[in-house]
């Protein structure tokens, strides 16, 4: 099985800025063809959704860079903006002067995509268990209140540091979260450390063209063995704890790159059930792999899945 590292690196090395064809509108697929329930995050927060967050068009470049100025004045997104053009249009006609951040802002893009998908099936697979007392005790009336909050945008950090502690608080056989607790428990520990390291890496090796040590993921075994101290790399309040793996692509899109936000999270919830623009993906959009709706091109977003993708053109320009 590959690991996380070599999936991310081979991404990163055949990532081209290729141009993509404008999307085609279309009306959105009705809400009875979505999957049924499974094993994804989005799926286990069933009931009310709360009200979408969705926009009809991209957003209004000079206002969202103006307002986000301190952190995105010199991203590629903001510098196309200045000059009138997408992101497309303007490193096709001012390459020359920008060629370093033309070549990777897209490559950012894929890679923090593909981690984000990564880690939320891993959240997933941490949240599915209604019957736990430890995500009530927290704060949370159940599991799929917790997979909503991690969803919604509204309280996804402080949801996310709630999942991970229930995880480090695993104690005795079964008595949390089942037979196989203290495996998943060490899996979810280094399975966000080495994404985390793995995306380290890769922004290292574009931003210092020579990038840091590169890391061999642990063995499959040694994934899900260990002792307590290994879940100290989920408890919030550890010196180990590993925090949110994909906080370094955060930084990375806003500042230098295309701007999008929460790359390969799911977005079903956050923007209304509703494939297009929406502002819990930032400058990008939600997406379902195979629908080509709205500003969805088809080949795009998660499979089976509604996730935050990318945006290069802007038709609001």
């Amino acid at each position: 099985m590959p690991s996380v590292i070599s999936l991310i690196a081979s991404l990163a090395l055949t990532a081209r800025a290729e141009e993509m064809e404008a999307p085609e509108y279309r009306t959105p697929a009705p809400a009875d063809s979505y999957r049924s329930p499974g094993v994804y995050i989005e799926e286990i927060a069933a009931g009310p959704r709360p009200v979408g967050r969705r926009r009809p068009e991209a957003l209004d470049c000079q206002k969202h860079c103006t307002a986000n100025r301190d952190e995105m004045w010199n991203s590629i997104y903001c510098k196309a903006c200045r000059k009138g053009k997408d992101m497309q249009t303007f490193c096709t006609d001012h390459y020359a002067n920008n060629m370093e951040q033309c070549l990777k802002y897209k490559v950012a893009d894929s890679v923090c995509v593909l981690a984000g998908e990564m880690n939320s099936l891993g959240e997933g697979l941490q949240v599915d268990d209604s019957d736990n007392d430890c995500f009530v005790e927290l704060g949370y009336g159940s599991a799929i209140d917790l997979a909503t909050a991690l969803q919604d945008g509204s309280l996804a950090d402080d949801a996310r540091r709630a999942l991970n502690r229930c995880w480090s608080d695993v104690v005795g056989g079964m008595s949390n979260f089942g037979a196989s607790q203290w495996a998943l428990g060490y899996y979810f520990a280094r399975s966000k450390k080495e994404l985390g390291d793995a995306l380290d890496n890769v922004f290292g090796a574009m931003e210092t063209h020579t990038g840091g040590r590169r890391r061999l993921a642990d063995g499959y075994a040694a994934n899900k063995a260990g002792t307590s101290t290994v879940l100290g790399m989920l408890n919030p309040n550890s010196d180990v704890y590993v925090g949110n793996p994909l906080e370094r692509c955060d930084a990375f899109l806003k500042e230098t790159g295309s701007g999008l936000e929460n790359p390969g999270q799911p977005c079903e919830i956050a923007c209304d059930s509703t494939a297009g623009f929406c502002d819990y993906c930032g400058t990008g959009k939600c997406c379902k792999n195979g629908e080509n709706d709205s500003a969805c091109s088809g080949t795009e977003g998660g499979e089976d899945r509604y996730t935050c993708v990318p945006a290069y053109t802007n038709p609001g320009l």
